[in-house]
């Protein structure tokens, strides 16, 4: 009897340490690399929240996994094309490209490879022509792509400031996630009797030059365009100087000052993403992974209301879910 039970316990104590041992050892058993690709320094909360997510995961940087990233492509015209040429020597397992410019743009390089692309955040990557469809992406590509919600945002714009009349809304006249951003708000706009003053311009144009379209107009929104929202901080000093409230698309902005958010959070978008890589790095191909959906939240900064002189409504806050104090 006695026998038989020390025969068992061996058994089991082989049985769950070979399970440990196939636990921890998983992520290790080979070195995995990654490719990144963003435009602007917005990305950087993404990518750390990424990053972070992968290290939970237990693909720790230095040991298990290696990141190939020089920061953001500020000029795609004059970078772009040496990022590609320094991805290609590093035996990527997996290319991570955060907005719409940028995975157009690697999806056109590495769509035809073999190595798996994950985008986040698009804001319509079938729209793009990025994924067949979000629940059967194809090729080698699949991601996160953000909620519809730039309508609600522009009627929680009219809710906050019950008086608003005009809005101007620069963005870069060839980024896709902007012109989508504009398709949503114009009807909405025309119904709530607001006159949308709409912009384009260069990516390399200043802000200086886009800010001195503002004049005349009652407020200032921005759409979803990585690189407007990256100049965010002559934005916000504007706004504040003249005592006129900005909307943003994401918390990261709301955090520098300006008014209110109904958008993403980067840091969470970044986690949603590392999650997906984790599945890729199992073994199941890009194609087979649905494009996830990003969550809307409603973020107001009470600070700047006070600065600008606006009431905030109670209901308001109380729908918010999240509010910057003071």
């Amino acid at each position: 009897m006695l026998y038989k039970f020390i025969t068992v316990l061996i058994i089991s104590i082989v049985i769950a340490g070979t399970f440990f041992l196939i636990e921890k050892s998983t992520p290790s058993q080979k070195q995995y690399n990654v490719g990144i690709v963003s435009l602007t320094e917005v990305d950087n909360m993404t990518i750390k929240g990424l990053k972070e997510k992968l290290s939970e995961l237990n693909y720790h940087e230095g040991d298990n996994i290696r990141y190939y990233y020089d920061g953001p492509i500020v000029n795609m015209e004059e970078n772009f094309q040496k990022r590609v040429e320094s991805l290609r020597k590093n035996h990527l397992d997996l290319i991570f490209v955060s907005s719409t410019p940028a995975a157009i743009a690697i999806k056109k390089e590495f769509g035809n490879s073999k190595i798996p692309i994950l985008f986040c955040p698009v804001s319509d990557p079938v729209a793009a022509g990025l994924v067949e469809s979000l629940k059967k992406p194809g090729a080698n590509i699949t991601g996160v792509k953000l909620v519809n919600g730039e309508d609600q945002r522009l009627k929680w714009f009219k809710e906050l400031v019950p008086d608003l009349q005009s809005l101007y809304v620069p963005y870069t006249f060839d980024d896709k996630g902007a012109l989508a951003s504009i398709e949503q708000i114009t009807p909405i706009a025309k119904n709530l009797g607001i006159t949308l003053h709409l912009k384009g311009f260069l990516e390399s144009d200043e802000a200086r030059t886009i800010l001195t379209f503002a004049k005349g107009s009652d407020a200032i929104f921005i759409p979803r365009d990585s690189r407007m929202e990256s100049r965010i901080e002559p934005f916000v000093h504007y706004t504040l100087a003249h005592k006129i409230p900005l909307s943003v698309p994401s918390f990261l902005q709301v955090e520098k000052g300006a008014l209110f958010s109904y958008g993403h959070v980067h840091y969470e978008l970044g986690q949603q993403a590392g999650r997906m890589v984790h599945q890729i790095f199992s073994g199941i191909p890009a194609d087979k992974i649905p494009v996830e959906l990003a969550e809307n939240q409603f973020i107001l900064n009470g600070a700047t209301a006070k600065k600008i002189g606006l009431k905030l409504p109670e209901y308001s806050i109380k729908q918010a879910d999240h509010v910057i104090k003071e």
